[in-house]
């Protein structure tokens, strides 16, 4: 028979889990292994890794649509849209950073087009 899991799924909070990374970044700088601060953490490799990811991917993306919006002559409307990322969790502070990050984007296009049209019908 196949074996039944014991122990429950927890979903952790993004605070939680930025909290794990960080006591994990600090423990990868004193040498422990992975494995080692994973176990300590209770979760597992598979975990650690996805949640990594999942940081870096935020911070890359928050780090190239930092500042403030100053005009339409820097938005390129024909530049293509970064792709979905492959899961959002409903609720997550994530989800929210995805969203504002998209939001900010397509106001950019819509002002630069408003401005073409405007230029156009002069």
């Amino acid at each position: 028979m196949a074996s039944e899991r014991t122990e429950q799924r927890r979903r952790y909070s993004p605070h939680e889990i930025r909290k794990k990374l960080d006591d994990a970044d600090g423990a990868l700088a004193t040498g422990q292994s992975v494995s080692s601060i994973c176990e300590r953490l209770g979760i597992t490799r598979q975990t650690y890794y996805r949640w990594r990811r999942s940081l870096d991917s935020l911070a890359s993306e928050a780090g190239a649509t930092s500042g403030s919006y100053t005009s339409a002559s820097n938005v390129n409307v024909q530049e293509p849209m970064p792709p979905l990322p492959r899961r959002i969790e409903p609720g997550s502070l994530e989800r929210l950073r995805f969203l504002e990050l998209e939001n900010q984007r397509l106001r950019d296009a819509v002002i630069a087009l408003l401005l073409e049209k405007m230029s156009l019908t002069k």
